[in-house]
């Protein structure tokens, strides 16, 4: 699927600029499940079993997969844009993938999908969702999945950069 682009004029006090803006996809669960097939297709030859896709409002979570009931939730509301989107599907096809091994939740299992998904440089973004109810995600991965490793050593010290700026601005102490 393509996204339309279209021009938009921006008014500001030297003159007017245009600027390029994609339009966000009208999201149906019809898309949803087409991208899911596809992504089953490509990253777990058609392994994972069907799930019924469900758009919904949720204000606790981006997405949601309930293995035992074959069912993938994303808010797509919530979402900047179609990147992230495709992002959480995947996100959500990984805990699909991690159950059928037993996973529950965001554990080696779950991280070993979505080493695999770096590995094949599938378009998913890892960002603090990844770490579960983690507050801290230094050292939270184990080496044994490098990709990974290195996406959340690195979300964690853009987390903690502003924090530590602000502790030397205000000389507090640290422990």
């Amino acid at each position: 699927m393509q996204t339309e682009w279209r021009e938009s004029k921006v008014n500001t006090e030297k003159g007017s600029m245009t600027n390029r803006e994609p339009d966000k996809t009208a999201w149906t669960e019809e898309l949803l499940r087409d991208i899911f097939t596809q992504y089953n297709r490509k990253y777990w030859r058609g392994r994972l079993p069907v799930y019924r896709l469900v758009i919904a409002t949720m204000p606790d979570a981006m997405g949601r997969c309930e293995s035992t009931r074959k069912v993938i939730t994303i808010d797509v509301e919530q979402h900047k844009s179609d990147r992230e989107v495709r992002s959480t599907l995947l996100h959500e096809m990984a805990h699909a993938a991690a159950s059928i091994r037993g996973s529950r939740g965001h554990d080696p299992k779950f991280f070993t999908q979505l080493e695999k998904l770096l590995h094949l440089r599938a378009p998913i973004a890892i960002d603090t969702p990844e770490a579960g109810s983690v507050r801290m995600l230094a050292n939270l991965v184990p080496s044994r999945f490098p990709l990974l490793k290195r996406k959340i050593d690195h979300t964690e010290a853009r987390r903690r950069k502003p924090i530590e700026k602000f502790i030397a601005e205000h000389n507090l102490p640290t422990t």
